[in-house]
């Protein structure tokens, strides 16, 4: 899938809790071109640009804001 924009990383924009996020990966158990919530506010964790979400586990687990773009009301698949 190419969301074809920037991701959270590039565009320098703060995450905080709640945020609706696309993954543009399928790496550590993403699922790209799905729709995440973050969980905790960028940052609140190992490195100054780490984001959480519940993974496809169900785990919550921190990832770098590179592996996603910002939700912008674009379709998406389920």
């Amino acid at each position: 899938m190419n969301l074809n924009k920037p991701s959270c990383y590039d565009s320098k924009t703060f995450i905080s809790k709640s945020t609706l996020l696309i993954a543009n990966t399928n790496e550590f158990d993403l699922t790209e071109g799905r729709v995440y919530v973050t969980t905790r506010n960028q940052g609140e964790g190992t490195f100054a640009d780490c984001i959480f979400f519940l993974n496809i586990k169900g785990i919550e687990e921190d990832y770098s804001s590179e592996y996603f773009c910002l939700y912008e009301d674009e379709t998406v698949s389920i």
